[in-house]
């Protein structure tokens, strides 16, 4: 089978959307998409639920994660990272997860803190369920 290379500017749609025609410039694509997912319980740390560009996790303690990739980010290390965190049937109490700030920006792992968020200070917690997605530039 032989491998080749596709170039185009904008992706549209061929009709099966109704209504108005749907395109998006590719450069939206490459620099907009997430290329790191996952989706993990804090409590195990074992338990990865979902995940892409993800090749391991290190429990660095309660509520604290190192995620490595499979494929790194660029050497600038400017990407963007977002995450969030709850317990599987609680909604009424506020959770946060985030990069940890003690933490380097590293091309090969992105470190995750879990907490509770009460009043102005957070305990660090370990969580049911814990996203993380990063968006950038991969090497």
């Amino acid at each position: 089978m032989a491998n080749g290379t596709i170039a185009f500017d904008t992706l549209q749609t061929s009709g099966q959307i109704s209504g108005t025609a749907r395109s998006v410039d590719t450069e939206h694509i490459v620099k907009g998409s997430a290329k790191f997912l996952v989706t993990y319980t804090s409590v195990t740390t074992t338990a990865t639920f979902s995940s892409f560009n993800f090749s391991s996790l290190t429990d660095n303690g309660t509520g604290q994660a190192t995620h490595s990739f499979t494929n790194n980010f660029s050497a600038d290390k400017e990407y963007v990272v977002a995450a969030s965190a709850c317990f599987s049937s609680e909604f009424t109490t506020t959770f946060t997860a985030a990069p940890a700030v003690d933490s380097k920006v590293l091309t090969d792992s992105v470190k995750i803190v879990s907490k509770f968020v009460q009043a102005s200070s957070g305990t660090v917690t370990d969580l049911t369920y814990v996203s993380a997605a990063c968006i950038g530039d991969l090497a």
